[in-house]
């Protein structure tokens, strides 16, 4: 019985190869699934899945636990094809070294759009979902750019006196645009709805803002990311830093920032940054997937898509975390 079905368990087994090593999930796969290895087996440097594959099914005795095995890693890689290709695309996001942010930003969405999607399978869907929110991203970064242009920005924010007057009224500005913070529900804590329509979470929004203001100049980051509404710290020489946010129009002072915060949060936690840099932006990103977990952690509707959800942000976390 179990000679008679090894060619169809290896050709099951050579498809899943194909697929992850496809994708470029092979290491992640190795480390995942070596569970499934048999236990005096020993991977040779430089060895690919199919070459692990073709000396497992040679070595191995032919024996019922042994096929039952087989069959069990099938249905884990099947199961899991999802993840695999999610943390595919953190691992090579996280290889380029330089984190770049609204990259980032449509991996979290991409992946939390796809999660909530019953059919979803993986294996292309979750590539091509970033590509295309990315482009959506970039054109609300052009649109965003191209109204603060036309609000005289390149001339006003070197100039003295007119500094301080384009600051105050930036995120005004952008606001009688349409653009708007909204927390209400989790698609609002990914780019999904900002592309859609406009709105999305404030860390999401201030995130994006800080992406438009540097490309036109400003030295900025973002402050309190830990914080449930981070604050744009924008530096200039010579002056003391002013603070942005798209959750409240104006421009402030640190002590005006301090006072805004819940009383409980009153504290330099609400001005603590990280300068702009691989390390800034991979915190933004953890800020994004903490912030869908706690809402959808405290969803009173619990279903399959939700914990689906979950799993895929704590996933994450846990890999940019390591």
């Amino acid at each position: 019985m179990e000679k008679r079905v090894i060619p169809t368990l290896y050709r099951h087994v050579l498809k899943k190869v194909v697929m992850i090593t496809r994708m470029g999930a092979g290491r992640i796969a190795l480390d995942r699934y070596a569970e499934y290895l048999p236990t005096a087996y020993v991977v040779a440097e430089g060895d690919g899945l199919s070459s692990i594959a073709r000396k497992v099914f040679e070595e191995t005795p032919l024996k019922a636990c042994n096929v039952t095995n087989g069959f069990h890693f099938v249905k884990d890689v099947t199961d899991s094809v999802l993840d695999l290709e999610v943390l595919a695309l953190w691992d090579a996001y996280t290889r380029k070294g330089e984190c770049e942010l609204l990259e980032g930003i449509a991996i979290v969405s991409a992946a939390l759009r796809l999660a909530g999607v019953p059919e979803a399978k993986g294996d292309g869907d979750m590539t091509t979902l970033v590509n295309n929110t990315l482009c959506g991203l970039q054109s609300i970064v052009s649109d965003i750019r191209g109204i603060l242009e036309s609000s005289d920005f390149v001339s006003k924010v070197h100039r003295r006196r007119s500094y301080m007057s384009f600051l105050r009224s930036a995120v005004s500005v952008l606001q009688e645009r349409g653009y708007s913070v909204s927390e209400l529900v989790v698609e609002e804590c990914s780019a999904e709805s900002l592309v859609c329509s406009k709105k999305a979470s404030a860390i999401v929004m201030n995130a994006v803002l800080v992406v438009v203001l540097r490309e036109l100049g400003l030295q900025c980051t973002l402050a309190g990311v830990e914080l449930q509404q981070p604050w744009i710290r924008v530096e200039k020489s010579n002056r003391a830093p002013i603070f942005l946010s798209f959750a409240r129009a104006g421009a402030y002072t640190a002590e005006e920032v301090i006072g805004f915060a819940h009383e409980s949060q009153r504290t330099h936690r609400s001005l603590h940054f990280t300068p702009w840099g691989m390390h800034c932006r991979r915190q933004i990103l953890l800020a994004m997937l903490k912030r869908q977990l706690m809402m959808l952690s405290s969803d009173p509707k619990v279903s399959v898509v939700r914990e689906k959800q979950q799993h895929m942000c704590q996933t994450q976390i846990l890999f940019l975390l390591s």
